[in-house]
């Protein structure tokens, strides 16, 4: 599910300071990198010329699970960056050092370079859900109670309440309008109840600048705050949610077949993650006061439920 809270922001000078005090030495072209929504994030090169990146967040979570995502998938073929530091800066504020990967978001590509790698990503789609489910929940369990192994169902359906999300507030900033929200969260609750509840692995976050890619092949997967267990389509959802060269459904859906992975309801499912995904992206972009954000996922949720 989408991430709820403001970019933690670090001056860069205060950052460099913080950095060579932790790792005890200095560091050289460091530099501040665009394109997290909750971290500020940082690239630096060590006295011995490793390139590392630095992330400062409010919350030691999204970096236990970037660490956790590298010690279970990694050796899987799923390219992560190893997490090699997690200190609490302050009461309010964690840092989080790992290696640097090169390569751009595949947001940041044309159609051409996108299509050349479809197979890779669903490659790395299909090593993502195919994890130790079991190995998975331990593994979560043990980093604390804010890691949610329920019902995969019951997650999904919490999206609609004001237990996650203030709907109220966000229908009085017309971000959603009371018909809206209610069409919406209705149809969402009643194909829940349809379906069934899934265990498999969960990136939540997958696609665009999430994935790192350089010379025609994925460089990195990024980003696990969301990594969860449920269902495997959720993630095809959220590729297919937002602006891409290309849509994934039509050669995906063939090759999960040949996998012999469950397709049972595959479209009842798709919608379902389809209108939770954008609920709960409209909810955090509401947050941030992201009015044309969200009016474009409100349109598109709109488009995509008839």
């Amino acid at each position: 599910m989408a991430c709820v809270g403001r970019k933690t922001e670090v001056e860069l000078s205060a950052a460099k300071s913080s950095i060579e005090h932790l790792i005890g030495s200095t560091i050289t072209l460091f530099d501040s990198i665009s394109g997290g929504e909750q971290s500020q994030a940082f690239q630096f090169t060590t006295v011995d010329g490793k390139k590392r990146l630095v992330r400062f967040r409010d919350s030691e979570l999204p970096f236990q699970k970037d660490r956790l995502a590298f010690e279970l998938f990694s050796n899987r073929g799923i390219p992560i960056p190893r997490v090699h530091t997690i200190e609490r800066m302050s009461d309010s504020l964690w840092v989080c050092i790992s290696d640097f990967c090169e390569g751009r978001g595949i947001d940041c590509l044309d159609k051409a370079e996108y299509q050349q790698l479809h197979s890779n990503l669903f490659e790395m789609h299909l090593f993502i859900q195919s994890a130790d489910i079991g190995a998975l929940k331990n593994a979560l369990v043990s980093i604390g109670p804010d890691c949610d192994v329920g019902s995969w169902k019951d997650a999904l359906s919490k999206i609609t309440s004001t237990e996650s999300h203030d709907w109220d507030l966000l229908i009085r900033n017309n971000y959603i309008s009371v018909a809206q929200f209610e069409a919406l969260s209705s149809s969402l609750l009643q194909l829940l109840n349809e379906l069934g509840d899934y265990n498999y692995c969960v990136h939540g976050d997958l696609g665009f600048n999430n994935v790192l890619a350089q010379d025609g092949k994925i460089t990195a997967i990024l980003d696990w705050e969301a990594l969860t267990i449920g269902d495997f389509v959720y993630d095809l959802a959220w590729l297919d949610f937002w602006p891409s060269p290309t849509t994934h459904k039509d050669s995906f859906y063939p090759k999960y077949q040949e996998q012999g992975l469950d397709v049972t309801d595959f479209d009842k499912r798709l919608m379902a993650y389809t209108i939770a995904l954008g609920l709960d992206s409209l909810a955090v972009h509401g947050r941030y006061d992201d009015v044309d954000g969200c009016k474009w996922i409100l349109n598109r949720l709109m488009d995509v439920s008839g």
